[in-house]
């Protein structure tokens, strides 16, 4: 790979150089403390020395460096324009994804897992992130060749959305196919957030190994994913909505299997 320099950092804001080179971009002290404590691979420090003026961002970027961690270091004009945050505190860091297929998981009995399909909104699937890391979920499972245009968890804007999350998810790559062999293989239950489903979310057992299904903001999971489902639940309303926010929804779901585990 070639070695860290502006015009990579730069091209990472792409999904496709991301994508090519397994690397992603987060901004400011607070992603660093949290990327230190996950112990996320960290590929590089960029730097602007003059806008390091917190002690947070001081301390992280000297802890990275006595680690030996490769150090960029940028004028605070450049640094501005290679950000998306309006502050990111003088510092980014470059991180390797934490990324692995679906066969290669081996989980823990009694697992939970999010899975994705098509959220398209970087910031929907950011709060989603954040929210499946709060509930103690074991990773979080994209579907790959459902729906068109959805987010990637790596992009810019969903990894500031998801407050930190992103530098300590597991996130695991799928089709249909192979989510199937996987549920299959490991007893795990997939349950479908689906609008008009007969199952009210709140009287389903979470308690065992879980899938839970979120599809996009609009159409929802596709058939396929559905059909590969042992069952669909609805989250009730009391108006005529068509569906709440998919972020929304899936802090809903995951909360009721936090709380059930709990009371186990």
């Amino acid at each position: 790979m070639s070695p860290i320099d502006v015009a990579l950092v730069r091209a990472l804001r792409e999904r496709a150089t991301r994508e090519a080179t397994g690397l992603y971009v987060v901004e400011g002290a607070r992603f660093a403390v949290a990327a230190v404590d996950a112990r996320a691979e960290v590929v590089a420090t960029v730097i602007a020395p003059s806008a390091l003026r917190t002690p947070m961002a001081q301390m992280m970027t000297r802890r990275l460096r006595q680690r030996g961690v490769p150090e960029l270091r940028v004028s605070e004009e450049e640094l501005a324009e290679l950000a998306c945050a309006r502050e990111p505190q003088g510092v980014l860091l470059v991180l390797r994804q934490r990324r692995v297929a679906i066969d290669a998981i081996r989980p823990p009995s009694r697992a939970l897992w999010l899975v994705i399909d098509g959220v398209r909104s970087p910031g929907n699937l950011g709060t989603a992130l954040r929210t499946a890391h709060a509930t103690g979920v074991d990773g979080v499972v994209m579907v790959r060749g459902g729906r068109e245009g959805a987010a990637d968890p790596f992009d810019p804007a969903c990894a500031r959305a998801s407050m930190g999350a992103i530098v300590s998810t597991n996130v695991i790559d799928a089709d249909v196919d192979s989510l199937r062999a996987f549920a299959s293989r490991t007893g795990t239950r997939l349950v479908a957030a689906v609008p008009r489903a007969r199952h009210d979310y709140r009287a389903v057992s979470y308690r065992g190994a879980t899938a839970l299904v979120l599809g996009s903001e609009r159409q929802g999971a596709s058939d396929a994913v559905i059909d590969a489902c042992d069952l669909a639940v609805r989250i009730p309303m009391a108006t005529a909505m068509d569906s709440l926010n998919a972020a929304v929804a899936s802090a809903v779901l995951l909360y009721e299997a936090y709380g059930q585990r709990r009371r186990a």
